[in-house]
This record gives structure tokens, sequence and C-alpha cells, in this order.
């Protein structure tokens, strides 16, 4: 198995040891508004897979790369990237984590707008979608008889005669 997909069966285990809730609102667009709640010891613990991982491949002067100490690294970084990192792991998982919860079948891609995002709190984060619209058709048949009645089409051959004129009576229906 590749590593990323041993990361994603490691994220799947951790969401159903942890709840996370995500709430569904349909607007009245029809946009799909998920508000997605990871909490705070998954959060952690994932924060704590990519600082090691990014300790792993740190280089720090005077040791070799991968060699130099935990805590010497967990300085240097900088706590946006390891934000961004923690991010890109449980964002996508938690969505389509909540999107087989609310069986939901999205059609576009979901813009993600991060509400919460905090040191020991639990991240709060909302994603839209759409679904492929409902369509009726009820009576379309029907629709499309009167639209194509007998009485508007010419049929070359059976148009009434007009024997005044001597040639075929045509009648245009406005």
């Amino acid at each position: 198995m590749d590593q990323k997909l041993q990361e994603w069966f490691k994220i799947r285990i951790v969401f159903r040891t942890y709840d996370m809730t995500a709430a569904l609102q349909k607007l009245d667009d029809g946009t799909i508004k998920l508000t997605i709640t990871i909490p705070a010891p998954v959060v952690k613990k994932t924060q704590e897979e990519v600082v090691s991982e990014l300790v792993k491949n740190a280089k720090l002067a005077g040791f070799r790369k991968g060699k130099a100490p935990k805590k010497l690294v967990e300085e240097k970084l900088d706590k946006q990237e390891v934000q961004e990192e923690v991010l890109k792991k449980l964002l996508p998982s938690a969505y389509l984590e909540a999107i087989k919860q609310h069986n939901l079948k999205p059609i576009i891609n979901p813009k993600i707008h991060v509400q919460k995002v905090g040191v020991g709190a639990d991240w709060i984060f909302e994603a839209l979608t759409c679904e492929m619209p409902e369509v009726k058709l009820d009576g379309y048949k029907e629709a499309i008889a009167k639209l194509t009645a007998k009485s508007k089409i010419i049929v070359p051959g059976k148009e009434p005669f007009d024997s005044a004129q001597g040639k075929p009576e045509i009648k245009f229906e406005e």
C-alpha cells in the first residue's frame, strides 16, 4: 500500500473513533451547506503526525537531515505551515465522511470556508456544494403534442384544395 492510502485509512479510523459532526442545510437556490466540526483530539493527533513528519525531513545546521532533536526542530517550525498541513490532511477526509453521513451525491467540488481553527479547540469549517436538481417531466408528451398539432403541420399532397383558384389552400395559424 502506498503512503497516501495508509494515511487515508488512519484518518478514517480516527474519525470512526471520535465523533465528527456535520450539520446539513439546504438553501433555497439548491446549494447545500455542510458545517463540519472536527473534534480537538483528532486535530491534536493529526498535528502530532504532521510535526513528526516535518521533523524527519528537517534540515538544521549542525545535524544531518532528519537527525535533529525534535524540540529544536519544533522551535524552528512555522506554526502557519503546520496548521496548513493539518488542514490538508483533515479537510478532504472530513468532507468525504460528511458526504457519506448525509448520503449526498455532489456534482461539483466544494467551496470550503474555514470558520474556526485554534489550538486545543474543535475545528469548524463550511463546505458549499450542490446536487443534481430533480427534473419533473409530468405530462411532457401532451405538451409536445400541443406544440406540434396536426393542424399546423403541412404535408405535401394532403392540403385542402381551393377549387376557385385551382391550387391548394394554405392556412397559417398565428
